[in-house]
């Protein structure tokens, strides 16, 4: 941009790798590092229909069988209620479904590499709010799964009226242009993900404003999660609580929501600055002369990706203000001899204050995390090591001790070379 206690609580949840989409609590899911751009091991396992052992009463207008339990509201009313809001005329889901749903809607990626990144940065596979099980999610427009756990909870309005919207989305295609404006980038998944559930936030926090006003705001929820989460989980509740702000910031009633769908945030910058339309900076990376095993993950993690990774070890706004004038980033990969990992984060900022004010954020991120040792940092995860190549680039070495003291890092007007 250029400017210079877990809760308990229930918030929904996106699988960044496929199209489902939920609401989940009491904490969020991990998300992958460049998620494939087709549906995967994150879309729920289809399961045999069970019978329904509910119908409608006469005098809920919307027609929605429900299976394996009792609601204690009226589907099809809420349904009725959210279309309202939203200005539509959609299809409703043909049923809804209560079944007990254990764990989580996806799977870590068995990738070795992404989460050796991961853990080197604070975003461990064992933060506590990495995990968390399913209170509901809609994998297509017809069928809404419910977590018989939440039967009887109070939020169970609110929670159906988010997903309501999402049936809305997929109705509509709105998930689909979301998706296709944004691309694969890890830093363009985040930003849909957070106009999806953004607006999914926004559209419950309506309802509950208008048909519930009792206990707690769809978008306190959201945003008691993003506090409260830490690591990876807080990448990922940011599509919520973030995201909620974002569309709070561009429409003042969810019947406006398709404009969001039209001009969706593509990249986190966006995301977290509405109003900004800054495209990424060009950058050139690559691997020099080196007889390791390295590669170019061709990704962009995103100024979100830098402010959560940075808020690990420091407060909310230092970390903000470190990640400001992201401009784009890159990672190469390295492999070396002794079969350990390596990597160089390139990141370039706007200009050469906000590049200035990164690397002091970033060094005392590096003293909070790790032990100042010569020219570099160790921590039990790795060796650190940072090295500004121009004005406004910056390479983060991190991982093996051996990478990290023989890698070097030049800048040939502005073309970025890593060497080992």
């Amino acid at each position: 941009m250029r400017s210079g206690v877990p809760v308990v609580v229930l918030v929904v949840c996106l699988a960044l790798a496929g199209c489902t989409v939920g609401y989940q609590g009491p904490i969020a899911t991990p998300v992958p590092d460049e998620p494939s751009p087709t549906p995967n091991a994150a879309t729920p396992t289809a399961e045999p229909s069970p019978t329904p052992t509910e119908t409608p009463s006469s005098d809920d207008p919307g027609e929605i069988s429900v299976s394996g339990g009792e609601l204690d509201v009226k589907p099809g009313t809420v349904y009725d209620r959210v279309t309202g809001l939203l200005s539509t005329t959609a299809d409703p889901p043909e049923r809804i479904r209560i079944r007990p749903i254990d764990g989580q809607t996806r799977s870590l990626p068995a990738d070795t590499t992404r989460m050796a990144f991961y853990d080197l940065f604070g975003l461990t596979t064992s933060d506590e709010n990495a995990s968390g099980s399913v209170a509901a999610y809609v994998a297509q427009p017809s069928v809404v799964n419910v977590n018989s756990a939440v039967l009887g909870n109070p939020r169970l309005e609110s929670i159906l009226a988010h997903e309501f919207v999402h049936t809305v989305q997929f109705r509509e295609n709105a998930i689909g242009a979301v998706r296709g404006a944004a691309g694969y980038t890890l830093d363009s998944r985040l930003a849909s993900n957070g106009a999806i559930e953004g607006a999914a936030v926004f559209g419950a926090e309506a309802y509950w404003s208008q048909f519930i006003e009792t206990g707690v705001r769809p978008a306190e929820d959201a945003a008691a999660l993003y506090r409260n989460s830490t690591g990876r989980g807080r990448l990922t509740a940011a599509a919520y609580a973030l995201g909620y702000e974002h569309i709070a910031a561009r429409i003042d009633d969810p019947a406006r929501l398709d404009r969001i769908y039209r001009d969706p945030p593509t990249t986190t910058e966006q995301l977290l600055h509405p109003g900004v339309i800054d495209a990424p900076r060009e950058l050139e990376a690559s691997v020099g002369e080196t007889e390791w095993l390295a590669s170019d993950t061709g990704g962009r993690f995103g100024e979100l990706f830098v402010r959560t990774t940075l808020g690990t070890e420091l407060n909310a706004s230092a970390a903000a203000s470190g990640a400001d004038g992201w401009g784009t980033d890159t990672r190469l990969d390295f492999l070396t001899p002794e079969d350990e990992r390596g990597f160089a984060w390139v990141l370039r900022f706007d200009d050469a204050a906000n590049t200035s004010e990164f690397e002091r954020t970033a060094h005392t991120w590096l003293d909070e995390r790790a032990t100042r040792d010569g020219d570099g940092w160790t921590s039990p995860e790795g060796r650190y090591r940072l090295v500004p190549v121009d004005s406004e680039t910056v390479v983060w070495l991190a991982g093996a001790e051996t990478f990290v003291e023989e890698a070097t890092a030049t800048s040939d007007d502005g073309a970025v070379t890593v060497s080992v």
